[in-house]
This record gives structure tokens, C-alpha cells and sequence, in this order.
């Protein structure tokens, strides 16, 4: 075991021991790094972490990742304004994305573009109170068929309505 430590407390450590292989190296300050005999690598910072990337970055992860964030997270894409500069998930065949709020709202916001919800099989939604919805311009619905069920009141105002089919029938 070879281990240097300096007179401000800061150390460095090669540990050749068989079967139990590792570096390590800290900070005065608490911070450090460790390698582990199987490659396993553990970083710890006590204060800020910095991470500056000149160019592109690239990331394979081969196994499950998983963050842990106690405070808010905040990602930015297209700082620089520029156009086709894109923010895309896939995800590959036989997955879901879930996207749960323990006790908030979820807020999908697009100030001078559309919001594009589009389904390859059914769009299900499930609400457990009220289903607002405020729309500025006109709604167009279209559809193979359409039913409605409504155990309460069913009312619809409107300065004209225009019902065009066939034979209607009234119970």
C-alpha cells in the first residue's frame, strides 16, 4: 500500500493488495475519488460540481441509471437560439415513459408554437374532478363515430347550431 499525504492534509493512495486492488485520492476538503478492485469508481464532492465541455459530449450507460436530486433541476437546451437545435427522448420498443407528480400540477407550455398529442393506438384520459377546457379559436372534431353519455345535465348554448345527417331520433 503506497500512500502519500501531504502537509495540508491532502492523500493519495495506491493500494496493490491482491483481491482488493485500489486508487484513491482526496482532498483536504472531503472530496475524493475511489477505484475499486472490480473497476467500480466512486466520486464524492462536499461542495459545487463543474463540468465544462468544450465540444459534444457522449454517454452509453450499459446497464440502469438512476439520479437522486434532494432540491429542483432545471434543463436548458438551445441556450444559443438556434434553429433545428432539438430536445428529444426515445425510447426503444416495449417501454413506457411515466412522468408522476407526488403532489403538483404538470405543466406542458409551448409560448408561440403547438402542443402535438398524437396516439398510434387510444388516447385514454382519466380525470377525477372537472375537465376544463378554454380554446380561443374554433374546435373541429372528426371521427368514425362518436358517442356521448352524460349522467347529469348535458346543455350546449350557441347562437347557431347546425346538425347535418340522417334520420334523427328522438326519445
Amino acid at each position: 500500500n503506497h500512500v502519500m499525504e501531504t502537509e495540508g492534509g491532502h492523500i493519495k493512495e495506491f493500494d496493490d493488495t491482491i483481491g482488493a486492488k485500489r486508487i484513491h485520492e482526496r482532498h483536504s476538503s472531503g472530496s475524493a475519488y475511489e477505484i475499486l478492485n472490480d473497476g467500480t469508481k466512486v466520486t464524492r464532492v462536499k461542495k459545487d460540481n463543474y463540468e465544462i465541455v468544450s465540444a459534444d459530449e457522449y454517454c452509453h450507460i450499459q446497464g440502469t441509471a438512476r439520479q437522486t436530486i434532494d432540491k429542483g433541476l432545471r434543463v436548458k437546451v438551445n441556450n444559443s437560439a438556434q434553429a433545428s437545435n432539438n430536445y428529444a427522448i426515445e425510447v426503444g420498443a416495449g417501454a413506457n415513459v411515466t412522468i408522476e407528480v407526488q403532489n403538483g400540477d404538470i405543466n406542458l407550455i409551448s409560448q408561440l408554437g403547438d402542443v402535438n398529442l398524437k396516439a398510434g393506438k387510444n388516447m385514454n384520459i382519466d380525470v377525477a374532478q372537472a375537465l376544463n377546457i378554454k380554446v380561443g379559436g374554433a374546435i373541429t372534431e372528426n371521427a368514425a363515430s362518436k358517442k356521448e353519455s352524460v349522467t347529469g345535465e348535458h346543455e350546449m348554448n350557441a347562437n347557431l347550431q347546425d346538425i347535418n345527417g340522417n334520420t334523427i331520433e328522438l326519445n
